[in-house]
């Protein structure tokens, strides 16, 4: 899920590996301008609002159904169209195989003149962006390639509510990027379906409150926002909006649901700052996810993107649906929080007195400032923590707006951040005192010994005591000697 050293160090990687890549991936401007010219990118007459002369939309209704590829060649040459998707890191340019163009595997030779290729994505090709690579190769003579490039971006049901949470009883806005006639909208509540999820990406729940139904004729060309009200008498938990078109296309949007007042002893904070750095969804429509984890010269992320996989945040079926699975199941009562809600704790005396336990379930690897200071705070005034994922509290994000912009590792930003139990899985729990330890917050796993237990315990899922303490001192060797290797160390070694 995560780097193993610091941001710096991944940084001067990405530079050594761009720079030996650039010669296998981008043209001279010289040759790109002589043999390959006028190139762009269009759907046939049906733009959709953001579509530019390298980037159309395309969709399965409303004639957008096929990708024109248009240029002139300035002489005989052998052209290549290639389909591409990106994924997690700079180098992660890949074939797709289910998408590929008939150029992509056959070479056409194609005259001098104006040509027009043409990519029809299949129907089962996810929604997203694809990168349409373009390479003319002159037949005669010994000059160098042009390459060339436009995006497709393939329309599902893009779907994201203007805030990652809200209470019971609010009316919310959510923004929908999709070219379908009509939709039909259900909100639904996650974890009280006893139906199992098999996929990352896909949702189950129970459907709450009345199906809404869309007329989105108006909006087959452009985004719109929708107004969602939640009901006021609906409980603390994650939900999300179930979007399906009047073509089959569906799409999910979540929002979490806080209560208005603490209500229980026990609090759950889902990571929705972690599900956003995680979140590829490529807004600018460049081929690549908006994240740091697409391409680390990324700093912001956009809070109010939608997610991909159909909207679905980034592994939720295998870091968040079991554990809301097993609070139903146990007939547990908690009180469920995003990141930003914590955050609006005044302090860690008002967190302290609203709630005996907090719980990490998921993957809390990014969290502000704000945050890490409130939970160190509660955890110095005797309150429990339980952490069943790794990772956690490992970077320092900042957060302005609709954005967060990422920081460092909390370890590199001195002596009084550094998370000594990053490396271990010793248990933070509190027993009601006051605790004038200053170590940092960090991973661990656990579970509640009894259902009115507030106290966190450590478990092992397999193994005795003593090998969990040799595995530890295991992952701590390894780890304290990655983080004494250098940048330039590791480059000499790839």
């Amino acid at each position: 899920m995560s780097w193993s050293g610091t941001r710096r160090r991944l940084l001067a990687l990405a530079g050594l590996g761009a720079l030996g890549s650039l010669g296998g991936r981008l043209p001279s401007a010289r040759s790109a301008t002589t043999l390959l010219s006028r190139f762009s990118v269009d759907n046939g007459g049906h733009p959709f609002a953001g579509d530019t002369a390298t980037l159309t939309t395309l969709g399965p209704s409303f004639g957008r159904t096929a990708a024109r590829l248009r240029f002139a060649l300035a002489r005989p040459s052998v052209v290549t169209l290639e389909v591409l998707q990106t994924g997690q890191g700079a180098a992660s340019e890949k074939p797709v195989s289910v998408a590929q163009s008939e150029l992509t595997t056959q070479r056409a030779t194609l005259r001098s003149g104006e040509h027009v290729l043409e990519w029809s994505p299949p129907a089962t090709l996810p929604a997203r962006t694809y990168i349409l690579r373009v390479s003319a190769q002159p037949r005669y003579g010994h000059a160098p390639p042009a390459v060339t490039h436009a995006v497709a971006r393939v329309l599902g049901v893009d779907a994201a509510f203007a805030v990652r949470t809200a209470k019971a009883g609010d009316t919310i806005d959510l923004f929908l990027r999709t070219d379908a006639s009509q939709l039909t909208l259900q909100m639904m509540r996650s974890g009280l379906e006893t139906v199992p999820t098999y996929s990352n990406t896909d949702l189950n729940g129970i459907p709450v409150g009345s199906p809404i139904q869309i007329d989105w004729r108006a909006y087959r060309n452009q985004p719109g926002v929708v107004s969602v009200p939640l009901d006021p008498t609906w409980g603390s938990g994650i939900y999300f909006a179930r979007l399906e078109a009047d073509d089959g296309r569906i799409g999910f949007a979540p929002v979490v649901l806080h209560p208005p007042a603490p209500a229980q002893r026990i609090a759950v904070v889902v990571p929705t700052s972690t599900w956003q750095a995680y979140n590829f969804y490529d807004q600018d429509g460049d081929g690549w996810g908006d994240t740091w984890y697409a391409r680390w010269k990324t700093d912001f992320v956009d809070v109010t993107r939608p997610h991909p996989n159909r909207g679905i945040p980034y592994r939720y079926r295998s870091y968040d649906l079991q554990f809301q699975h097993w609070l139903t199941q146990t007939s547990k009562n908690v009180d469920t929080y995003g990141d930003e809600d914590i955050e609006a704790f005044a302090s860690p005396d008002a967190l302290r007195a609203a709630y005996d336990l907090i719980v990490f379930p998921g993957h809390t690897e990014y969290v502000t400032g704000r945050l890490y200071n409130l939970i160190g705070g509660y955890r110095d005034l005797g309150g429990n923590l339980l952490f069943l994922s790794a990772n956690n509290f490992f970077r320092r994000i900042d957060r302005s707006g609709i954005r967060l912009k990422l920081i460092d590792e909390w370890r590199d930003l001195g002596p009084k951040r550094s998370c000594s139990a990053c490396t271990t899985s010793r248990v933070i729990a509190g027993s009601g005192t006051r605790r004038s330890r200053s170590s940092a917050p960090m991973s661990h796993h656990g579970y509640l010994r009894t259902p009115a237990s507030t106290t966190a315990r450590s478990s092992a899922c397999t193994g005795s005591r003593s090998m969990l303490a040799a595995r530890r001192r295991r992952r701590t060797y390894r780890y304290s000697r990655r983080s004494r290797t250098s940048s330039a160390q590791v480059a000499r070694r790839r």
